[in-house]
């Protein structure tokens, strides 16, 4: 399904009791979403723009430049929507979520923080802040934000892959291995994870378990695996 059919149903979602004919491009433009800055909106459209954000994010078909505009829109809508919100965790995860996508991952971090200030039960507003702190280079902060979400939940596959990568920035390689491992055991053919594995393997001396993992990446499609191979599994 192309980005702008997906945006016609978002459309359609956003028209759904809103009381006037728009657009989600003139809903989410940034120049309309200040006209409900001193206005409540309902929760069903707040919940209509959270799933719409989701939607974007998620099926943008590579048209990452008017995904872009129309996630601000959304998050601006948000930053004028706080005042009415200030204890609802949810709302503060969302506009992370959207925040994160936009690359603005301090922003995002203060907002997922927020959410744990009011709910500390939620595993996934830990992940997501890992992955922010992550992308940041903080990797001891995301791997003790990944740990906490580890505790509540055993069978997310990219908490694991997040955890191993920060694990071997930090050159923990051990640490690698045990978690490409676990994400292995969730899916059995994640290429990165072999991959990942491999090379950490290699790194300890491992040669035939990391010659091995890389040659099973390669075949799963990760390319790069071969040019590990022929450089060190000679």
């Amino acid at each position: 399904m192309s980005f702008y059919k997906i945006i016609s149903i978002i459309s359609f979602l956003l028209l759904t009791n809103f009381g006037e004919c728009q657009s989600s491009k003139s809903f989410f433009s940034l120049d309309s979403a200040h006209n409900y800055k001193n206005t409540k909106l309902p929760d069903t459209i707040m919940k209509k723009v959270y799933l719409s954000l989701l939607v974007i994010m998620t099926v943008s078909d590579g048209d990452t430049e008017k995904a872009a505009e129309l996630v601000a829109g959304a998050v601006n809508i948000l930053v004028d929507q706080e005042r009415f919100h200030k204890t609802d965790p949810a709302f503060y995860s969302w506009r992370a979520d959207g925040r994160q996508f936009l690359g603005d991952y301090i922003e995002s971090i203060q907002d997922y923080t927020k959410s744990i200030s009011l709910d500390a039960s939620n595993w996934r507003t830990y992940y997501d802040r890992g992955v922010s702190k992550s992308k940041l280079f903080d990797y001891r902060g995301a791997i003790s934000d990944f740990n906490i979400a580890a505790q509540h939940e055993h069978n997310y596959p990219k908490l694991f892959k997040e955890r191993a990568y920060a694990k071997f920035r930090l050159k923990d390689l051990n640490g690698t291995i045990d978690d490409c491992t676990k994400l292995i055991n969730l899916e059995s053919e994640n290429s990165y994870g072999y991959y990942l594995r491999g090379g950490a393997e290699l790194l300890l001396n491992y040669k035939d378990l990391g010659c091995t993992d890389l040659s099973k990446a390669g075949e799963l499609g990760f390319t790069a695996a071969y040019g590990m191979i022929q450089e060190y599994c000679q």
